[in-house]
C-alpha cells in the first residue's frame, strides 16, 4: 500500500468480547503527515453491549469523522494544507466500494432502507449517521 504523505490516515477499529452480553468497544488510531506538527493519537471510546462487530466498526468510523471535525475546528492553521482523509478498516465489507459506498447509501435512502431483495438494511441508523457525517467533514476540512 502506497502512503499519501498529504494525507491523514484514520484506523478505525471494533473490538468484540466472548461473553453473553455482546459487549465491545471502538478505537481510533490517527496518523497526521509529517509536515503537520501534530501527535498522532490512539484513542479507545467507550463500551457498546448488545452490538456486532460490524456496528462496531460503523460506530468507530462515524466517531472517527466526530473527532476530525473537531481537530479541524481547534487546529485549523495547522491542517489547512490536507490534501486527503482515508478512513481504514479491516472489516472488508465496510470499504467504499461495499456497505459504506456514498452511491450505495443514497439507493438505499431513496428505497426506504431496503435492498433489492426487499429486505431491511442492518445498521441503517450507523450509515445515515456516516454519510452525514462524511459530507459535513468534506465541506468543513476542504478535502
Amino acid at each position: 500500500m502506497s502512503i499519501n504523505p498529504y494525507a491523514i490516515y484514520v484506523h478505525c477499529d471494533g473490538s468484540m468480547e466472548y461473553n453473553s452480553k455482546s459487549s465491545g468497544g471502538v478505537g481510533l488510531h490517527i496518523r497526521f503527515p509529517e509536515t503537520i506538527e501534530l501527535q498522532e493519537m490512539i484513542k479507545p471510546i467507550g463500551r457498546y453491549e448488545g452490538a456486532n462487530i460490524e456496528r462496531l466498526e460503523l460506530e468507530a468510523i462515524s466517531q472517527g469523522i466526530d473527532l476530525l471535525m473537531s481537530l479541524f475546528d481547534k487546529e485549523r492553521e495547522k491542517l489547512n494544507t490536507i490534501s486527503k482523509i482515508i478512513f481504514i478498516t479491516d472489516r472488508y465489507g465496510l470499504c467504499d466500494k461495499e456497505k459504506t459506498n456514498a452511491y450505495r447509501i443514497r439507493d438505499w435512502r431513496h428505497n426506504k432502507w431496503r435492498n433489492f431483495e426487499n429486505k431491511p438494511i442492518k445498521n441503517s441508523d450507523l450509515l445515515e449517521e456516516i454519510d452525514k457525517g462524511r459530507k459535513k467533514l468534506s465541506q468543513f476540512a476542504h478535502c
